[in-house]
């Protein structure tokens, strides 16, 4: 990855030194809230009350602020990955 982006944009890594990539999860998932339910809830393995609930507490967690809403957040984002995983692989 490193030869490819100083191939093609000239940037060297090298130079840089090594960087952290990071992003915004909260306002990531605040911003797409329905989408990321949907793929929670729309997954058979998460489709149970007992997740509603979960879910839905976090939900109301996020739009706070806060160490909760950080803590919501992460939690939130762990089920929507697995969600995405257990929806889309091929070995199960």
């Amino acid at each position: 990855l490193r030869k490819i982006l100083k191939d093609r944009i000239g940037l060297d890594s090298d130079a840089l030194g090594k960087l952290v990539f990071s992003f915004d999860r909260k306002s990531l998932l605040n911003n797409n809230l329905e989408y990321f339910v949907d793929d929670i809830f729309g997954n058979d393995y998460f489709d149970s009350v007992s997740t509603k609930k979960i879910v839905e507490r976090f939900t109301g967690l996020m739009r706070n602020e806060g160490r909760k809403s950080v803590i919501a957040s992460k939690y939130n984002y762990i089920l929507t990955v697995a969600a995405k995983w257990l929806s889309n692989s091929r070995y199960l």
